[in-house]
């Protein structure tokens, strides 16, 4: 599946450079990049640095020296659907979750941990739909039921992911207040203002959260924005159901991936949604939040 750039990105793509990171060749270059890769080009790991980051990201990573690794960010991506329609599901996982640094993966990479960011696409959705591999083979059955009928935005809660420590011992950042409670220059949560404006660029005709720290992240956003508190449910045997703002829906799942089994097995258990027959699990759960939807 190949991404797409809808007229809102020239509006996205310049917030992006002016809130999150600016890299040396701008941002529309880093996407022109992800595009080829997801056309089937060969393209190396973009990468940016850590002195590309915009206040208060900048001056947070910087204060832990040495001890930070595995800088990463999953740019939101854009896939049209299938039928011609303006409507857009946007999508809120908690993402990327890069390898620790020991690990083999890093081997081969141009990339120097605690210097460079590593620059992707959440859920690796640029790879190849067609042939699937790895965690892409119980993903994409999730998408790939959706994008028949609508638009699909993909972003994550918090726009950067780090570790710091060393030695095997590392806390991810979104563990940390200071980062998941990082204001900027106005005294606002950045994160909240990020995705505030990603969600009136977009306008989705539903928001969709993945996983109870989506999930979770999304409600404080929407609390520390106009104080208004919704009290994360327990998984049941049916989607959860919010409000962003009091107009835009948001719906809840469990996350996509398989350590999430239990919680899905609720809801696809449902004898309310046993004429649902699907092949993948991922499948039925995505044909449960059309049902919604619609």
């Amino acid at each position: 599946m190949n991404l797409s750039f809808p007229p809102f990105f020239k509006y996205l793509i310049p917030f992006l450079e002016e809130n999150l990171i600016l890299p040396d060749n701008g941002l529309k270059d880093i996407y022109d990049g992800l595009n080829k890769y997801s056309n089937g080009e060969s393209i190396s790991l973009s990468s940016s640095k850590i002195t590309n980051f915009k206040s208060p990201f900048l001056e947070l990573l910087n204060q832990y020296g040495n001890e930070l690794t595995t800088v990463a960010i999953d740019f939101p991506i854009f896939f049209k659907s299938i039928q011609n329609t303006d409507e857009t599901i946007m999508i809120c996982a908690m993402d990327p979750l890069p390898p620790l640094p020991e690990n083999n993966f890093w081997r081969d990479k141009k990339f120097i941990q605690g210097t460079d960011v590593s620059l992707w696409v959440p859920f690796s959705l640029i790879d190849d739909w067609n042939n699937p591999a790895g965690s892409m083979r119980t993903n994409v059955p999730f998408f790939n039921t959706l994008i028949k009928k609508y638009n699909l935005y993909i972003t994550d809660i918090y726009k950067v992911f780090y570790r710091k420590g060393s030695n095997n011992k590392y806390i991810s950042s979104n563990q940390l207040s200071s980062f998941t409670g990082l204001k900027n220059f106005n005294y606002q949560n950045i994160h909240a203002h990020i995705v505030e404006q990603e969600i009136q660029i977009v306008n989705p005709k539903v928001i969709v959260t993945l996983g109870n720290k989506s999930r979770n992240a999304l409600l404080s956003i929407q609390q520390n924005i106009n104080g208004e508190k919704q009290t994360p449910i327990y998984w049941g045997n049916e989607p959860q159901k919010y409000l962003w703002n009091n107009k835009t829906q948001i719906i809840s799942l469990p996350h996509i991936s398989g350590a999430a089994n239990g919680s899905k097995q609720k809801l696809i258990s449902n004898p309310k949604y046993e004429t649902i027959k699907t092949k993948y699990q991922n499948e039925k759960i995505a044909s449960i939040l059309l049902s919604y939807i619609s």
